[in-house]
């Protein structure tokens, strides 16, 4: 069997668990499920338990962290599990998004096709908690109670683009910082801050408000990324090189041209636009020097291939 699932981005971001057993988010989380990047992820029979990704096989914790996500699903363990990235993997690009909701599919189709579909949702937040948003197409929501749903959202106005500024493996993970940023004291400011603009992002989609869609994106972008430096001692995902790129997103809205940037735990910017001004993104963009992958919001998430 062939799975594939797509990645997302946040644009109110996730950080944080409230719990991990189950896993639940401390605040709500809201994304867009990309069309263009993703994993493709196969299952055949094997002599042994196998895990190959973007064709390496996988060996030591990494592989004992793909055996302990199958067993939530089934026993027999002589399988050999090939999936592939399109997005760059552990680079900040939600590359563990897609694949742990291929994963989680084709595992579910696999042995348990009669899982309703919350409790999918749940036992994927094991493999990651993003994860849980690249089961659904379009506007996502991550709720605090661990179930997501989508958000009214008119998709076809917006496209989304990847500027790749460093596309290398980070070498901070994300749920180690996670960890550290729970016991800031400046922590539950953050939670209040970014449920609020949960709900202020619901209202801006409704209303296909772009420029507060944009807004409230970047604040909590930024705030994510203000918490993570202070509970970091002044580690940050974000690069020199990224900040350029938030400051000449900012320079070009004064000059009219409306553009809004998000960064995840990585160095690498994704640029919301309007798919009507794409021609005049694409000839902005390229003059930042970087490569640039562009996607339309996908409408459908995980999938079986045909």
């Amino acid at each position: 069997m062939k799975v594939y699932a797509p990645i997302n981005i946040a644009l109110i971001k996730y950080w944080g668990k409230a719990s991990e057993d189950p896993v639940l988010p401390s605040t709500p989380s809201i994304s867009l499920t990309l069309e263009d990047l993703g994993s493709e992820t196969t299952l055949e029979t094997s002599d042994a338990f196998k895990f190959t990704l973007n064709g390496t096989p996988l060996q030591g914790e990494a592989l004992e962290k793909m055996r302990t996500f199958f067993r939530l699903f089934s026993s027999d363990e002589k399988v050999h599990i090939s999936s592939v990235n399109t997005a760059p993997t552990a680079a900040g690009v939600a590359s563990s998004a897609s694949g742990f909701a291929a994963f989680s599919l084709l595992l579910k189709e696999t042995y348990a096709p009669e899982l309703a579909f919350d409790a999918w949702v749940k036992q994927t937040a094991y493999g990651s908690g993003s994860a849980t948003r690249s089961l659904l197409g379009g506007a996502v929501m991550w709720h605090e109670n661990g179930q997501v749903s989508n958000v009214p959202f008119h998709a076809d106005h917006y496209q989304m683009a990847v500027v790749m500024i460093d596309t290398r493996p980070k070498k901070v993970s994300s749920r180690a910082q996670m960890k550290q940023s729970l016991t800031h004291p400046n922590f539950h400011d953050w939670q209040r801050r970014n449920r609020d603009r949960a709900e202020a992002m619901i209202q801006a989609m409704a209303a296909d408000d772009f420029n507060a869609i944009g807004t409230l994106m970047e604040s909590s972008t930024l705030d994510m990324h203000g918490l993570i430096a202070l509970s970091g001692g002044g580690f940050s995902y974000l690069t020199d090189a990224s900040m350029a790129v938030f400051n000449a997103l900012r320079d070009a809205r004064s000059q009219g041209l409306n553009m809004y940037g998000t960064a995840d735990a990585g160095p690498n910017i994704k640029v919301l636009f309007e798919t009507s001004h794409r021609d005049k993104v694409e000839t902005f963009l390229a003059t930042l020097g970087y490569p640039v992958v562009y996607s339309k919001i996908a409408l459908e998430g995980a999938r079986i291939c045909t």
